[in-house]
């Protein structure tokens, strides 16, 4: 297995799980490079929320999982710089314009 190989395949896998993706999406849709943990919960509780779960019980959820699984797994594939101790989170040049848009078309969105 070659070098590209392995990128693309750590790069399918950061993509595989659907909270990633859409973090990704919150970031690439933006022109802020830097965010907080808690702006990044603050896009995702909406989607995620259905109607057996209430809007505290997701954001606690999503705030958990992201802080202690996605951020720093994004992190070591290097697709985004995390600073746990602040719960900040730096992405630069994160466009996902040509993958975007078949991203987009395949992503399950939960309502």
């Amino acid at each position: 297995m070659n070098a590209d190989t392995e990128t693309i395949d750590k790069l399918f896998e950061i993509l595989r799980n659907e909270r990633r993706r859409r973090l990704c999406f919150v970031m690439a849709d933006t022109d802020d490079q830097v965010f907080s943990l808690e702006e990044l919960v603050d896009q995702l509780v909406p989607q995620e929320t259905t109607v057996d779960t209430t809007e505290a019980e997701v954001h606690d959820c999503i705030a958990a999982s992201i802080h202690h699984i996605h951020l720093p797994k994004m992190a070591d594939f290097g697709i985004i710089e995390y600073d746990e101790r602040s719960s900040t989170v730096r992405c630069e040049d994160l466009s996902m314009s040509e993958f975007g848009d078949w991203e987009r078309g395949n992503l399950r969105v939960v309502e």
